[in-house]
């Protein structure tokens, strides 16, 4: 293991470093990213966000990801889809810069900008996104959680981003998050989504939850999430459907 990059500032200590053929974020101690070129899969939360886009990846042309850290995520979605455009949207400047220097996000197809993310969605003006991740998570005192609740205002706004065709996917940090915000149903105050899935590994608290404009089934994401991963990587991964209410 090799340390690539380091800063400290008042309250943070930045870490960029190698494990193998990955490129690790570390801050404040804190695991924010992984990536490796060599490797398809984390066995992390970026293979769960990963998995709902698999159902649709090819027809995905703008992307908006809140929460970038390193931007690993952006990777695993541009080696399926190399034409795709993203938007990322991170608190942390410095962590913009970490994203473009050491994880080869500086491209002109990525737009990276240090902002507060519901900030930015509550301005946002420009044209509606086939993909949205909400991955906002921050850390104190090395305890991970979200950055802020999901409730029914944030959700409306993600909403009022997203194309008709979109996909909207939100990282959640346990079970009981999940169950008390607007992606528990497909329905319900919900209004334009016709099905939705929920992701998790055993390893991990995190639930990740999506919701589509489309009508989809789980034997479908199963069956492309064991295309993808390899039917070893991808049994590890329990998929659910989300009730239509």
């Amino acid at each position: 293991m090799a340390v690539l990059f380091e800063k400290f500032t008042d309250s943070t200590h930045y870490q960029v470093r190698t494990a193998g053929s990955s490129i690790r974020l570390y801050t404040n101690g804190v695991f924010h990213t992984q990536y490796n070129p060599t490797r398809r899969h984390t066995g992390s939360v970026w293979d769960l966000l990963l998995v709902p886009t698999l159902l649709n990846t090819m027809s995905i042309r703008r992307t908006l990801l809140l929460g970038v850290g390193g931007g690993g995520i952006i990777h695993m979605l541009r080696s399926i889809n190399p034409t795709m455009e993203f938007i990322g949207v991170e608190i942390d400047p410095v962590h913009v810069n970490i994203a473009q220097q050491f994880f080869d996000l500086d491209k002109p197809e990525i737009k990276l900008f240090a902002n507060d993310a519901r900030e930015f969605v509550e301005h946002y003006r420009g044209p509606s996104f086939d993909l949205i991740i909400d991955d906002l998570f921050g850390s104190k005192e090395q305890i991970v959680s979200r950055a802020f609740t999901c409730d029914q205002h944030w959700f409306n706004q993600l909403n009022n981003c997203l194309s008709s065709t979109g996909t909207l996917i939100c990282n959640f940090a346990d079970l009981a998050e999940f169950k008390v915000s607007p992606f528990k149903t497909v329905k319900g105050h919900n209004p334009g989504f016709k099905s939705g899935f929920t992701t998790r590994l055993p390893t991990l608290a995190n639930l990740i939850a999506a919701l589509c404009r489309d009508s989809f089934g789980q034997p479908l994401l199963e069956e492309n999430t064991n295309a993808y991963f390899g039917k070893r990587q991808a049994s590890k991964i329990s998929i659910r459907s989300i009730p239509r209410r």
